[in-house]
């Protein structure tokens, strides 16, 4: 009776053996009593819960079988992302034109910042949330190895980021944006024989999230000027943000700035990172 002087009720599970010696679940109800004397009582009642537990652990298959569905789609995504890069350097190789094997390079880049979200999600144990220090991280490290100066200056990250974590509607142009903005400084940005610092700011106050990447290169004159820009980046970097919901603004002083800030939340459906 000591542990239902103050509770008056318990309730908990376990294991009955039936009188052919099998284990039943069992749903145990104990609830002290008081007599008209004045004498405590226990009363106990015993509900068998088989048809429960078998139904929960039914669910439980359900959802263990649609994980491993997943992480079989997000694997064979990455692969199938891996195969049509993999064709686009074969025409790489087999083109001449300096200006066309530039144009499939980002297009090789752009199909691996994707490769990269779903390799991420097959990997990971969550198939909502991204790291995007991993990610981005992971991807600028890439595209150092592709842009990488053969002239012996040397071109550095700065990394000052939160452990901000994103669904993959919203990590997928999250990680392009980076992919768009760090290509442009790791090739445009630096003269050539001179060092260059990339600086990659990630941070989140409640659901607002600002990313900024700035370069301390050669900039550009006005924010005007890049706005005005008919180029397919420019073109792609305001098409990412306006799928983030998103704000941009750009700062050609004192090398280049990029500042995006948007709010986190769960977009419904593939669809919404292919609205381009």
């Amino acid at each position: 009776m000591s542990g239902l002087e103050k509770e008056k009720f318990i309730q908990f599970e376990w294991l009955h053996l039936s009188k052919i010696g099998e284990q039943i679940p069992v749903e145990v109800s104990l609830t002290a009593l008081m007599d008209d004397d004045g004498q405590e009582m226990l009363m106990a009642v015993m509900r068998d819960v088989t048809d429960r537990k078998v139904a929960e652990q039914s669910i439980l298959d359900s959802l263990k079988e649609k994980e491993m569905l997943l992480a079989e789609i997000h694997h064979r995504v990455k692969n199938n992302l891996a195969i049509v890069s993999g064709l686009i350097q074969l025409q790489m190789i087999s083109n001449t034109n300096p200006e066309i094997r530039q144009t499939l390079a980002k297009s090789v880049n752009r199909i691996k910042s994707i490769a990269l979200i779903h390799d991420q999600l097959y990997t990971n144990n969550s198939f909502s949330r991204i790291s995007m220090i991993e990610n981005i991280k992971a991807l600028s490290k890439s595209l150092m190895n592709m842009y990488a100066p053969t002239d012996g200056s040397i071109i550095k990250y700065r990394y000052n980021m939160d452990e901000v974590h994103l669904d993959i509607n919203q990590a997928i142009p999250l990680g392009l944006l980076v992919n768009e903005i760090v290509t442009n400084s790791l090739k445009h940005a630096f003269r050539p024989g001179e060092n260059g610092l990339i600086s990659i700011v990630l941070k989140q106050i409640d659901e607002n999230i600002l990313l900024e990447i700035h370069d301390d290169g050669i900039g550009f004159d006005s924010e005007k000027d890049f706005l005005e820009k008919d180029t397919l980046g420019k073109t792609l970097i305001e098409t990412f943000v306006s799928q983030l919901d998103g704000e941009l603004s750009v700062n050609g002083d004192m090398g280049a700035t990029f500042e995006i800030r948007f709010k986190t939340e769960n977009k419904k459906g593939a669809s919404a990172y292919l609205n381009v």
